[in-house]
């Protein structure tokens, strides 16, 4: 193993800086500043060299700066850069909504809209929803997140620190106990409960105070992801979409983290074999380019003119980003590399924890993959100090990770992985647990860096 990097002047002086200038509400697990990227390898301004296993947030999964994705967008760029869907057409955006009606689950017919964000894909999805449904009320899940504009936030159920200081959210958001294995809130046991929370939630919440009458939707990730990538039993998302049936409730899957192949599906609603009334797209959709999208059945997103605008949404260029994306995950196979490699990585982890006694649990599917990292095995008590200490050796041996939930570590590079390269980032996060159990990071190496609270 090479030796510990170490902060460069060049990396110094911008971190100084960005003190001075940038909003301290962002996060940093560590003093990494980039200056390019290529594939999985990270170059940062001193000339180190990191793989990934962020990838920017799950957002480079063809890869960071895949030639033909760049290619689509320069082309575009010299015929023109700003046009937007606000007020004009143009047939990128026609292509681009044709092409994901071709991909995402369901064969009823389906329209879209384009924004920027996550985060405004949501709050686009939740007035759409009210809307349509004319219902006050709209359901998510504890430890969902969904983003941070006000809308977004008022759903999510992640963390005590979004909230501090915003109230009140928005009316009319129930929040339901998500189906956690690991550690489930009912202390129960799967198979042998029955998926108790489902039942829960139609006699003890919609049975209730919350009549499903007055219910617009259901939010829900298939794999929740910054709980700590916790994927539900195989039987509770078809049991939720048939709950929703029941009570003319629509199902809203949020896939802005899952989908693009990161879970080694096109989309993670494939692993159960649901088709969501509304879709929610963001991070990887256009390789990096802002770009997000609400995918909704036909009927739904019958809103006339002036409702829901956004000044950049459907640029052209970022419209053609995402479509090379499209066939750049198709063509080289890199989904179907997804599901291989995420596998290999997750028999590795389970094989390290054979030797070290923090990993408590190793979970997800495809390269979406959560190694949950707890004080003991037994009460399976998380452990976020130890989880930041891992992620902040891997960045001094020349790996870039991060840690969510409470204290799960974050592994989603780029689709594009190699065997040999999962082989030697499995080896610089053995050698930076081996460090950390020695005690060879500190308290206070960690101290002035944020993580999520």
């Amino acid at each position: 193993m090479k030796g510990c990097m170490k902060l460069g002047l060049n990396a110094k002086k911008v971190i100084q800086e960005d003190s001075e200038y940038i909003s301290g509400s962002l996060v940093r697990f560590f003093p990494l500043v980039v200056k390019k990227a290529k594939g999985v390898i990270i170059t940062d301004i001193d000339g180190r060299k990191y793989i990934d296993f962020l990838s920017g947030a799950a957002v480079a999964n063809t890869g960071h700066n895949h030639h033909k994705v760049i290619g689509a967008v320069m082309k575009a760029m010299k015929e023109m850069v700003h046009s937007g869907t606000l007020y004009l057409y143009n047939k990128s955006v026609v292509e681009l909504a044709k092409k994901l009606n071709e991909v995402i689950p369901g064969k009823f017919k389906k329209k879209i809209f384009f924004g920027l964000s996550g985060s405004d894909a949501i709050d686009a999805s939740l007035k759409m929803v009210r809307w349509y449904s004319r219902r006050p009320r709209t359901l998510s899940f504890i430890g969902s997140y969904h983003g941070m504009t006000m809308g977004a936030l008022s759903l999510s159920g992640f963390s005590p620190g979004m909230f501090k200081g915003f109230m009140p959210l928005l009316p009319g958001i129930v929040h339901l106990p998500y189906p956690f294995c690991y550690r489930c809130p009912f202390k129960q046991k799967y198979p042998s409960c029955k998926i108790y929370c489902l039942d829960y939630i139609e006699k003890n919440i919609l049975g209730t105070y919350c009549p499903p009458e007055d219910v617009s939707a259901v939010y829900v990730e298939p794999i929740q992801g910054d709980a700590g990538v916790i994927v539900p039993p195989r039987e509770y998302l078809p049991r939720l979409q048939n709950l929703c049936k029941k009570y003319g409730i629509l199902l809203v899957v949020d896939e802005i983290q899952t989908g693009f192949g990161r879970t080694g599906k096109m989309f993670a609603s494939e692993h159960w074999d649901i088709e969501p009334d509304v879709m929610v797209l963001g991070k990887a959709i256009a390789s990096g380019f802002p770009l997000s999208a609400v995918v909704a059945r036909a009927e739904i997103m019958n809103w006339p003119s002036s409702t829901h605008v956004i000044t950049c949404g459907g640029e052209a260029m970022i419209c053609e980003a995402a479509m090379a994306t499209i066939d750049v995950l198709l063509e080289e196979k890199l989904i179907e590399n997804a599901a291989k490699v995420g596998e290999y990585l997750k028999d590795g982890f389970n094989d390290l924890s054979k030797t070290h006694e923090m990993i408590g649990d190793v979970r997800g599917k495809g390269l979406m993959i959560g190694v949950d990292i707890v004080k003991n095995r037994e009460t399976k008590e998380p452990d976020g100090k130890t989880a930041h200490k891992i992620c902040f050796r891997c960045w001094e041996l020349g790996l870039v990770m991060m840690y969510f939930g409470r204290s799960t570590l974050r592994i989603t590079p780029p689709l594009c992985l190699t065997r040999e390269e999962a082989d030697k980032a499995l080896e610089i996060i053995d050698c930076a647990m081996r460090d950390v159990e020695l005690g060879k990071v500190s308290d206070e190496k960690i101290r002035r860096f944020s993580s999520w609270q």
